[in-house]
């Protein structure tokens, strides 16, 4: 998705707004070797610009944030999982007291 818009103050001062957003929650493996083909995740890119002109001059100024969350890796990865005593553990709220010593020790 891309979005943008432009404001016009006057003649000498205006601003414009952008938006960029993606999103892909599925895990694609077209060659079937058990890995992400492309990263799961999700990304949000906005930008503020302004424009200043003055008779001697003109001047650009603004900011822009990026969010970027992104995995990839082998198929059926949860963020949840912890190698404790050489075990993968899915870390739920159901057990999370009785690993609790163990993640912190990973910290």
């Amino acid at each position: 998705m891309n979005a943008d818009h432009t404001i016009i103050f006057n003649d000498n001062v205006g601003t414009m707004f952008f938006l960029h957003a993606n999103y892909l929650g599925k895990e694609i493996d077209h060659n079937k070797d058990g890995f992400i083909d492309k990263p799961k995740g999700y990304q949000i890119n906005f930008q503020n610009r302004w424009d200043f002109q003055r008779e001697n001059g003109e001047g650009v100024s603004g900011f822009s944030i990026m969010l970027d969350d992104r995995k990839a890796g082998q198929l059926g990865f949860h963020d949840k999982y912890q190698k404790i005593d050489g075990k993968h553990v899915l870390i739920t709220d159901a057990n999370a007291d009785e690993y609790a010593d163990d993640i912190n020790n990973l910290l």
